[in-house]
């Protein structure tokens, strides 16, 4: 596995933040990287408000669209966003590169993680790319 040092953590966010990331970096290991430092930097609340025009944006910039079927997808970010700050939260005595190796080692960074909780019918729908929706499997932990 990669070395996410602190350094380039803040260089991949800042890089997708001003669209400057090459397409080809950014990876689903990269979204929860700069998931994390979302939080890091704004906490739930404003990364909630950010990061998704933050994508939207980002996905313009390289080509692609965000349309009903592809692009920016509502749900899994806020579900990314929730769920990672809940593990950051359970590991206060981490600092970001720490917490990144963790996250990166767990389950969340599994790509079919979501389907533990939300059916693929639920999942990929129109309605769950466009806005936040519940799962459909089993309730989301609460921490």
């Amino acid at each position: 596995m990669e070395k996410w040092t602190k350094t380039r953590i803040i260089e991949t966010y800042d890089k997708m933040r001003d669209r400057s990331l090459p397409y080809a970096q950014w990876t689903h290991q990269a979204h929860i990287v700069v998931g994390l430092a979302f939080l890091d930097v704004l906490g739930l609340d404003g990364s909630i408000a950010q990061m998704p025009e933050a994508i939207r944006k980002y996905n313009v910039a390289v080509g692609n669209q965000n349309t009903a079927t592809e692009g920016y997808h509502h749900t899994l970010t806020l579900l990314y966003l929730r769920a990672l700050q809940q593990f950051a939260s359970s590991h206060p005595e981490m600092d970001l590169s720490e917490l990144v190796a963790a996250a990166l080692s767990a389950p969340i960074a599994a790509k079919d993680w979501p389907l533990t909780y939300y059916s693929q019918q639920r999942l990929f729908s129109v309605e769950a790319r466009a806005k936040w929706v519940e799962p459909d499997l089993l309730p989301l932990p609460v921490g």
